[in-house]
């Protein structure tokens, strides 16, 4: 009983003392409070440059957003005004027809955008997104400026047509070897730099932080209008300088935009959020395919409950079982031998099921990117026949006269409008008839960008049937340089339907392919995206050369002549919207069969 009133005295007193030091406690409560927030460290395994847990109030999020996107801004507005009136260069100084020009173009384009997956491999593997983005965005800065070094030395220049002669004879073997050699190593840095930009941006925001994950959606769409108002800047004030003053002072513009780049990308090392690289993700896949060749006779129940697994680590994803390609599972079955003694696992025998299901991934996103290419062949038309279309009609607005290439602005003021619109009015629109948060799921808007690229050829087709009607109305189909009669504004409809597709199915495309990727392979899955567009541009090179050589006969100058006044560009249009509708169905029967990966997160990420 003493026990009891001692032990009760010393709880009264110390409930004295409380609250004599009320005020005391509490202010230690709110620096501690204070303290724990500062160091509150993000859950999904992100580093700052020296390898040391990322904390969330000193790097990441919306802060690092001018960084990305200035960037982006910066490296796109120097492709778009050396890209966009590349195949009148290749015409008008070096002197190659018009077909050769549009297939160097498509073939260049589509060979840099599968030097995509070389940089992000590069990035995944070994030195990370950042470092990875730095050396390629100084490669892209190299070719730029040793392109316009072909447009100053006397010896690289290209010389003008005689005046003497009625046909420009093609520029000498050095002069043009010299100028597509800059094309490919500006087109190497460019096209490694851009998964690796891009994923490195996705990077800054928290998967599992609910407040940055919102906002990992409203990135791609931020990342796409940065791109789209670096082409708004190529496609009119470089392109002036190219066409009215001069291609030296176009491309050396360019080439300081990318220098300024790389300096402010240096500026982003204290602020930015890294994830370390995971190792080679093909031996991770090699594997898997060997432990299923080994165990090939056995048999895994449905549930995939008798399957191995590691256990979950901080920040990292593990990837749930899932039912598609279940002859893989053999992989993540253990029997005598998979495991030593010493508890040391045999990779070549023993995958775990976060490593089957990556492998199960690249088997299920190949289809849906397959189906995804054609919609590449249709858009990288705006770059080729209709600079080519644009180069035949009344440029003039008043007394100035438009570029042709530079028409293309109002595709990217479309893309402008409908990235900030989708976030605003498709996504609050659409998720009232489907539920779903994102309004369509990413693979539904990847479908809807498909349905209005078909209608954007079709406005082209029918644009150009009146083109033709107007030239044989006053005889110009022997006169390859006469001006058709038709302002070049007529073109803005199918430019404003190529952009809104774009917000739909490449915006899409982005965040679906990083998304869905299991955290090794999320820089090669997101350069999966610009390979359909490099492919996009091999088939469309294909289909020209293709349609060329069939409808060439006799005194028939073909669908794709040089004289596109005796052209039937309307006839390939048709053809490309038939093959268009043909992949539209293939791409929703992939899309119908696809299933979307499951993950597990770890409940905390502190350190």
């Amino acid at each position: 009983m003493p026990a009891n009133k001692q032990s009760s005295a010393s709880t009264n007193s110390d409930a004295v003392n409380f609250g004599e030091n009320k005020d005391e406690n509490l202010s230690f409560e709110i620096s501690q409070a204070e303290k724990q927030q500062a160091v509150e460290y993000t859950k999904d395994g992100s580093v700052d440059i020296f390898g040391n847990p990322a904390i969330r109030a000193k790097s990441g999020g919306l802060s690092t957003l001018p960084l990305i996107l200035g960037v982006q801004f910066l490296a796109a507005t120097a492709y778009y005004g050396f890209a966009a009136n590349l195949v009148l260069y290749l015409t008008g100084r070096l002197h190659v027809n018009v077909s050769t020009a549009s297939t160097n173009v498509t073939n260049w384009n589509g060979s840099l955008l599968l030097c995509s997956v070389i940089g992000a491999f590069i990035a995944d593997s070994y030195i990370g997104r950042f470092w990875t983005s730095v050396w390629f965005l100084c490669m892209y800065s190299l070719g730029l400026l040793l392109a316009t070094l072909t447009t100053i030395l006397p010896s690289l220049k290209p010389l003008p047509c005689s005046s003497t002669s009625v046909i420009c004879q093609p520029a000498s073997g050095k002069r043009k070897s010299t100028f597509y050699i800059a094309m490919y190593i500006l087109g190497f840095g460019y096209g490694a730099f851009q998964p690796c930009n891009i994923s490195l941006g996705a990077d800054q925001f928290d998967e599992q932080h609910e407040t940055e994950k919102t906002r990992k959606s409203l990135f791609f769409n931020l990342v796409y209008v940065g791109s789209s108002c670096g082409g708004l800047i190529g496609n009119t004030f470089l392109i002036y300088l190219e066409q009215n003053v001069s291609y030296k002072w176009g491309f050396g513009v360019s080439s300081m935009l990318l220098g300024l780049a790389v300096v402010l990308y240096l500026f982003g090392i204290p602020i930015l959020r890294h994830q370390k690289p995971k190792g080679n993700p093909l031996t991770r896949v090699a594997q898997v395919l060997v432990a299923t060749f080994w165990k090939w006779r056995l048999k895994t129940s449905s549930d995939g409950c008798q399957l191995y697994e590691l256990p979950q680590t901080k920040g990292h994803r593990q990837l749930l079982h899932s039912d598609k390609f279940r002859f893989l599972d053999k992989a993540a079955v253990v029997i005598a031998g998979d495991i030593n003694e010493a508890g040391i696992r045999n990779p070549w025998k023993l995958c775990t099921v976060t490593q089957v299901e990556e492998a199960k991934f690249i088997i299920r996103v190949l289809p849906i990117w397959a189906s995804n290419i054609y919609y590449s062949t249709l858009y990288v038309q705006i770059m080729t026949l209709f600079v080519e279309q644009a180069s035949t009609m009344d440029l003039s607005l008043g007394n100035f006269q438009i570029p042709p290439a530079s028409i293309g602005v109002f595709e990217t003021l479309s893309v402008c409008f409908w990235a900030l619109a989708y976030e605003k009015w498709v996504v609050p629109l659409t998720r009232r008839f489907t539920g779903h948060p994102r309004g369509l799921t990413l693979l539904q808007r990847m479908g809807t960008g498909l349905i209005i690229a078909i209608f954007a050829i079709v406005a082209a087709s029918v644009l150009e049937i009146n083109r033709l009607r107007i030239i044989k109305e006053h005889g110009l189909s022997d006169k390859p340089n006469a001006t058709v009669p038709i302002t070049v504004f007529w073109l803005i409809p199918q430019y404003f339907l190529v952009g809104a597709s774009e917000t739909f199915s490449y915006i899409g495309q982005y965040e679906f392919f990083y998304d869905q990727a299991p955290d090794e392979i999320r820089g090669i899955s997101s350069a999966l995206q610009l390979t359909t567009i490099a492919f996009g541009s091999f088939i469309s090179s294909l289909l020209i050369t293709i349609v060329g050589h069939i409808t060439k006969h006799g005194n028939n100058p073909g669908w794709i002549a040089d004289n596109l006044n005796a052209s039937h560009i309307d006839y390939f249009y048709f053809l490309l919207v038939v093959l268009g509708v043909a992949n539209l169905i293939v791409f929703l029967i992939c899309a119908s069969w696809y299933e979307y990966t499951n993950v597990a997160y770890t409940e905390s990420g502190d350190k």
